[in-house]
């Protein structure tokens, strides 16, 4: 009884020491709450009118990775490829080959078509040329063509370029040349082919490329007689290949950015994020690029997205190997994806470099992607971040 006296008498002294305790009893207990207080905000560069800079530029690296081998035209985008075959014989040809007792009857190359750029009903031709450089997949970019020297005929007759499965005859002459290269090792004539386009193609073509496994690789078929006694067909396949896209950045327009696989032109994105309390918690960021489907051109058979990775060098334009690559994918009339970890990582070091943008197809084709960029006149349309953050007060 005595202590239900003392704690009426405590509270009644309370309420005389805080005015109108009866009136407001809630603006006390949020007093103490505050200072432990979560809050959860948001920024979005569009509406909250953040500084952005989007540039394009062009990267040369190396190409002897790529899935498919490109040979074509369109515009001013020329595509090409080199190709090497393994060349073998077994002892008995080799004293028929040497002694004179054969014939080569046919020399076919084969290609397995696996992407296409461009109208299917567009002209696309081709030519095939002796290399007599010696050459390697391994390190070779765009800049390597001007180091290596083929000759000028056009070895290739008898193209079949309608089917899935394009044939070319070769001059049966230049495989007799590699033939006995595989006899005597010091002649080394076999440097392989070089196939590139003709000017009235407008497309490009994809091959299916060397692979550890020997179905759809390119072949070379060679039909061998040895007149009553014998025909026999070889198959050989790649040693080496390598395609290379030569052209200039496209243009694309005052205030777009563009980004073409094959031709390895990038895009870089800054945002500046300085109003984002160093202390906060990213819950989410997401990235969203408006596409200009006007100028955008993709080729078949390619999975449609765009590679965005943590710059950390933007003079070099060096990418974060600590940090995972993010995908953007069609979003309606944009592409967008979540760079959550690229934002939290900003504020955890202080540094913000920007975003690199990349074809996902990279050197297997030369999709064309573009984007509305930081300067365009619409600003609704420019890249937009939104953030979504958390901080105590």
């Amino acid at each position: 009884m005595i202590k239900k006296i003392f704690l009426l008498l405590f509270a009644i002294i309370v309420c005389i020491q805080i005015p109108s305790c009866s009136d407001e009893p809630k603006t006390f207990g949020v007093d103490i709450l505050n200072s432990d207080f979560i809050v959860l905000d948001t920024l979005n560069s569009t509406k909250d009118s953040l500084a952005q800079t989007s540039t394009v530029f062009k990267t040369v690296i190396p190409l002897g990775a790529g899935s498919n081998l490109l040979v074509g035209k369109k515009g001013i985008l020329k595509a090409s490829f080199l190709i090497k075959f393994t060349l073998g014989l077994i002892d008995s040809l080799k004293t028929d080959i040497n002694s004179g007792a054969t014939v080569i009857t046919e020399a076919k190359v084969k290609l397995i078509n696996t992407y296409q750029f461009g109208d299917s009903t567009a002209a696309f031709d081709l030519t095939a040329h002796n290399i007599t450089s010696d050459w390697s997949s391994i390190g070779f970019t765009s800049d390597s063509l001007a180091n290596f020297t083929f000759d000028n005929p056009d070895v290739s007759s008898s193209l079949n370029l309608t089917d899935s499965i394009k044939t070319f005859n070769l001059d049966v002459n230049l495989i007799k040349s590699w033939l006995q290269s595989v006899i005597d090792t010091t002649q080394k004539t076999n440097k392989g082919l070089y196939v590139k386009s003709e000017a009235s193609s407008q497309k490009v073509l994809g091959f299916q490329a060397k692979t550890t496994s020997t179905i759809n690789q390119p072949e070379l078929i060679v039909i061998i007689n040895k007149p009553g006694v014998y025909t026999d067909t070889l198959t050989y396949f790649p040693e080496a290949d390598v395609s290379v896209v030569k052209s200039n950045i496209p243009d694309v327009g005052a205030g777009n950015i563009a980004l073409q696989s094959g031709l390895i032109v990038n895009s870089k994105i800054w945002f500046d994020i300085s109003s984002v309390p160093k202390n906060a918690i990213i819950n989410k960021a997401k990235l969203f690029l408006k596409t200009d489907t006007v100028q955008t051109i993709k080729g078949t058979n390619i999975v449609d997205a765009i590679i965005v990775s943590n710059i950390v060098d933007s003079t070099t334009k060096v990418i974060d190997s600590t940090i995972s690559q993010e995908n953007l994918f069609p979003d309606g009339d944009s592409y967008s994806g979540l760079i959550t970890t690229f934002v939290q990582n900003w504020l955890l070091t202080g540094k913000n470099e920007g975003i690199l943008l990349a074809p996902s197809v990279g050197i297997d084709g030369v999709d064309l992607f573009v984007f509305k960029g930081s300067t365009t006149s619409i600003y609704a349309d420019r890249p937009r971040l939104e953030i979504f953050y958390t901080t105590r007060k």
